[in-house]
């Protein structure tokens, strides 16, 4: 009867010894996704973090492109201002009339 005892005991603590295996694997399953879901979300992040400066990049690039085309359109419109002034005194002065009146 003590023999059956220790034998009931033995398995018991056998069984008791499987069962806590397999929730440390479960366990260690559970700690290795999480950190696999970390990983995954911050390289995410740094994806997103990556894109936004690059599209700020291209935002500035634009609006230098965007700067450079005004100031160019600015200097040709003072060009030619100037331009049709000369022509006006020119011909202004080939006529014989003044202030502009024919």
């Amino acid at each position: 009867m003590l023999e059956r005892e220790r034998q009931r005991t033995s398995e018991a603590q056998q069984q008791l010894a499987d069962e806590r295996k397999r929730y440390d694997e479960r366990i260690e399953a559970l700690i290795n996704e999480q950190r696999e879901e970390r990983r995954r979300a911050n390289e995410e992040r740094r994806i997103a973090n990556e894109e936004r400066r690059l599209a700020d990049a291209e935002r500035r690039l634009a609006d230098e492109r965007a700067a450079a085309a005004q100031q160019a359109m600015l200097a040709t419109i003072a060009e030619l201002t100037g331009a049709i002034a000369e022509l006006r005194r020119q011909n202004n002065g080939g006529n014989g009339t003044a202030n502009g009146q024919s």
